[in-house]
């Protein structure tokens, strides 16, 4: 009787065993992780796929088959910000700068607005008035066809010990403006013309230097110079007046090297020479307009060291002029004449 049953539990237990196994062979197998198209991730899309080979010459045909995932999705990740593009500044003047003739109206007023954590319009120093000017003055050397008030740069700011007076330097100049141009034409007298350099070095022998501030307001209390301060000098001449003249920007740094967009012409004078220079606003970043006012200083450096390369003189029409310290400089006024 035990053996009998014994026999029946055993053909139960082996019947409940195929039965388990058959049932079992009705799940699925996980899918293959294709080559071509690995687990995705959320975050580093197929970053985890097996790297192909890629055959320039060779395009490869692959099919995408549609398959119904059985994923329910029970969280929304939000999707990353978006930054809005920057519009792009609309720095355009009112009317196209005309490289082939002069205006015949000038700009109006500026419309731009001060930092309001910035100063005044206008540094209180010695003041200068550009003059707009129509048609625009041919730049020859020849200042007859000027008609503008003129002023005199004759405050030493280096190197007194070196100025012997009037006679050893001194410079009348008239500064004139249009819609593309600053205009200058100087004449100086200097007793001995001396410039052996050019480039970097032109300031260690006899040549000009203007200063600008293009936005006096935005930084009026700055005593150092920013991005929108300029510091260029003008060589008369290599060895001579009129030899190879050039311009030359040191400041500011992004802006610095020789500048062949300005125009100079230069007259050798018995007692000196006679130098005009259309200088583009361009270069200092600046759309001119009637009553604008900018930082200013004009001066001229002296070198009666023949043979030698050193700036021993310079005078100024700003008396508290520095270089690198805009607040020491004077102001200039766009006009009508």
């Amino acid at each position: 009787m035990r053996r009998r049953k014994l026999i029946i539990w055993v053909i139960l237990v082996i019947f409940a065993t195929l039965a388990c196994e058959r049932f079992a062979g009705g799940t699925q197998d996980p899918a293959p992780t294709s080559d071509l198209s690995p687990t995705p991730n959320f975050y580093l899309t197929s970053i985890f796929g097996t790297v192909v080979s890629n055959d320039a010459s060779q395009t490869p045909t692959i099919s995408a088959t549609a398959t119904t995932v059985g994923i329910e999705i029970t969280q929304t990740i939000p999707p990353t910000d978006v930054i809005a593009a920057t519009a792009a500044p609309s720095s355009t003047p009112a009317f196209a700068p005309s490289s082939t003739q002069g205006y015949e109206s000038p700009p109006q007023n500026p419309t731009t607005t001060p930092d309001p954590n910035g100063g005044p319009f206008f540094r209180s120093a010695a003041s200068v008035a550009a003059v707009y000017v129509s048609p625009a003055p041919i730049i020859d050397g020849n200042l007859g066809e000027w008609p503008i008030v003129g002023y005199t740069a004759s405050s030493v700011v280096f190197g007194p010990g070196f100025y012997s007076g009037p006679a050893d330097l001194t410079a009348d100049f008239k500064i004139g403006w249009d819609a593309t141009n600053l205009y200058i034409g100087v004449v100086v007298t200097d007793n001995l013309y001396v410039q052996n350099t050019s480039g970097a070095y032109l300031y260690l022998g006899d040549s000009l230097e203007i200063v600008l501030d293009a936005s006096v307001s935005s930084d009026f209390y700055d005593t150092r110079m920013t991005f929108d301060d300029h510091q260029l000098g003008i060589s008369p001449g290599l060895y001579s007046p009129g030899g190879s003249p050039q311009a030359y920007m040191w400041y500011p740094t992004s802006k610095r090297g020789l500048l062949p967009v300005v125009n100079i012409a230069v007259i050798g004078t018995p007692d000196g020479y006679i130098l005009e220079a259309a200088l583009p606003w361009s270069l200092f970043g600046v759309f001119p307009a009637v009553d604008q006012h900018l930082g200013f200083a004009f001066s001229v450096s002296d070198n009666d060291a023949m043979g030698l390369n050193d700036q021993q003189t310079m005078i100024s029409n700003v008396s508290t002029r520095f270089y690198s310290n805009p607040t020491t400089w004077g102001d200039l006024i766009l006009v009508l004449p």
